[in-house]
């Protein structure tokens, strides 16, 4: 378990490879910029550095040495974790991001997609390039996005939830910025999470109470 009296929901979280990053969030009566660390090896749990902002349902994607958290209720504001000393700072904004953001990336860039807008998703994308901290749109997604499941390979993004009953899926190239519609889940993913290897993807628990899951064979 994560340090006590430091529950939330909402949060975001990336991995070194060798440690898990957990940031941000809604504490049942305010956002936090809390950050917790779990090593892999030894499954060990530690407080770390405080995120340069606050928020909730915010996206994450970073690779063996950064990771990046993106969007809240202040569209498109950014925090850097660099974890070779846990340092924190605010990172370059990425401007058509916001809440119910969902994320994913490889080791260069990371895209995040959709957000919430008066009730329904979008389809606007946003792309962080890790080296230099630089941002740019991306292109946009066939089908809108928020609150829902997003994972990588080292080349593609698979993004999916914008509604309990939504299984469309979009696949995002990162060499290129190219976009497509991907096939559709057996079931939705919002509200849930997403992982990936090299040749599968796992979408899962999405919509309260759920237990279902979709395997995706890339």
């Amino acid at each position: 378990s994560f340090t006590a009296g430091r529950a939330r929901d909402g949060s975001a979280a990336t991995s070194s490879g060798t440690v898990g990053y957990w940031g941000e969030g809604y504490n049942g009566s305010s956002d936090v910029n809390q950050t917790d660390l779990y090593t892999f090896s030894g499954d060990t749990v530690s407080t770390g550095t405080n995120q340069s902002y606050s928020g909730r349902y915010v996206g994450a994607a970073g690779n063996s040495t950064v990771g990046i958290w993106a969007g809240a209720f202040s569209s498109g504001v950014t925090s850097k974790y660099t974890y070779s000393g846990d340092s924190v700072a605010t990172g370059t904004s990425i401007t058509r991001e916001g809440f119910f953001t969902i994320a994913a990336g490889n080791a260069t860039v990371g895209i995040w997609a959709g957000s919430y807008n008066g009730g329904a998703g979008t389809k606007v994308t946003g792309k962080y390039t890790y080296s230099g901290d630089t941002t740019a749109n991306g292109t946009d997604m066939t089908y809108t996005h928020m609150h829902g499941a997003a994972c990588a390979t080292s080349t593609v993004g698979y993004y999916n939830g914008d509604s309990a009953s939504a299984t469309t899926t979009d696949k995002y190239t990162f060499s290129g910025d190219t976009n497509a519609a991907g096939t559709s889940l057996t079931y939705g993913c919002y509200t849930g999470a997403a992982a990936c290897d090299p040749y599968t993807g796992i979408f899962a628990v999405g919509a309260t109470g759920s237990y279902n899951a979709t395997k995706y064979t890339f």
